[in-house]
């Protein structure tokens, strides 16, 4: 049995072919490689936002002090977005204050959701007051929207 042969134009055709398929697979590897870096980066621009905690009521809940520290929940803040960092936490109500500390906005946040689309029409500097069902203490902290 022998082998075909080939001509010129043949290998010519089976080298380009090869080449275009080459450079395809680099400029979708480019891409996805940019994709990836623009996701990145924008989750470096994320403001986080420095929470405290304050009980709700002064009473004891026990005669015994707790020595545990507080698991304070981790928020960050882009464009009016609100996410959740940290996926430990129950059910909450989600207030923000202006600076006479009147009620602007509320809503109650589920546990398992992670992001929370604040108003487009609120502007300035807020307090927000997050209050986990159930919980004696609620995190405060401020933002800028």
């Amino acid at each position: 049995m022998t082998m075909p042969k080939f001509g010129q134009k043949q290998v010519n055709s089976y080298f380009c072919t090869m080449f275009n398929i080459i450079i395809t697979t680099m400029k979708r590897s480019v891409i996805l490689f940019t994709i990836c870096s623009f996701c990145a980066i924008s989750q470096l621009w994320a403001d986080p936002i420095e929470l405290s905690a304050e009980r709700i009521d002064s009473k004891p809940l026990s005669g015994i002090p707790t020595k545990s520290p507080i698991l304070v929940p981790g928020l960050d803040l882009t464009n009016g977005i609100l996410t959740f960092t940290d996926g430990n936490y129950s059910n909450c109500t989600l207030t923000l204050l202006d600076e006479d500390g009147e009620v602007v906005w509320q809503t109650v946040v589920y546990a398992g959701i992670n992001t929370v689309v604040l108003p487009s029409s609120l502007s300035g500097e807020y307090e927000i007051r997050l209050i986990p069902d159930g919980s004696n203490y609620y995190f405060y902290g401020l933002i800028t929207l």
